[in-house]
């Protein structure tokens, strides 16, 4: 069996762009992570990460 490392806390969706707020559980330490997925048409044009 294996644990849950991802747990999405929240997404929002804006025009052409969807963040997403993530808590990541490691090893007994949890960070949360914001991404930001950036779209032109259907295809991602931009990944942007941003640690805490």
């Amino acid at each position: 069996m294996t644990d849950t490392r991802y747990k999405i806390i929240s997404i929002i969706t804006g025009y052409k762009a969807v963040s997403l707020e993530r808590q990541q559980t490691y090893k007994g330490v949890t960070s949360n992570h914001l991404s930001i997925f950036e779209f032109e048409g259907d295809q991602v044009s931009r990944i942007i990460e941003y640690w805490k």
